[in-house]
Order: C-alpha cells, then structure tokens, then sequence
C-alpha cells in the first residue's frame, strides 16, 4: 500500500469519528504535525475506534505490537500515519 493511500485512510477516518468535535470542516485541515490527543481531541478510546474503523477499510488486522510502538498521546498524525504505512507496505 502506498503511503498516500494510507493518509487518505487514515485523514478520512480521523475526520470521520473526531470532526463533529473539533470542528474540522474538511479533512485538508488535518495536518501531519497535529498531535493525536492534543489537536485531535482523542481520547483512548477514540484511537481504539479509529484504529478499528482503519481495520475494516483495509481489512487487515493490525497487530497490538504495531500500535504500542508509541502511546498514542505522543503522536501526531503524521507520526501515525507513518507507524501505520510501515506496517502496511509489507502486505
């Protein structure tokens, strides 16, 4: 998978679960340097679902080992995205 691919994902689902709380109009205002509970507002639990929502447009499981790499409070989009798309180009 490509990493653009992977953005588009992972923007599209972001703004998808977190944009009626932070306001965001479009998913062009989420910016890689934007921190994941800072900026974004994500709670544990919101990762968790966002996490799962990337899994089901894939449709591929990604492995806790993946995701503990880093806290998600340490993130930031881009960050993520990155984490991610290491894990996916394999596939």
């Amino acid at each position: 998978m490509e990493r653009k691919e992977v953005e588009k994902i992972v923007k599209e689902t972001i703004f998808e679960k977190m944009g009626e709380f932070t306001g965001l109009n479009h998913t062009a205002e989420i910016d890689n340097e934007d921190g994941l509970d800072t900026d974004m507002a994500m709670d544990s639990l919101d990762y968790v679902e966002v996490v799962m929502e990337i899994e089901k447009k894939t449709g591929v499981c990604i492995p806790d080992e993946v995701l503990n790499i880093k806290p998600y409070t340490e993130l930031t989009i881009g960050a993520f995205i990155d984490l991610l798309y290491n894990f996916f180009k394999d596939r």
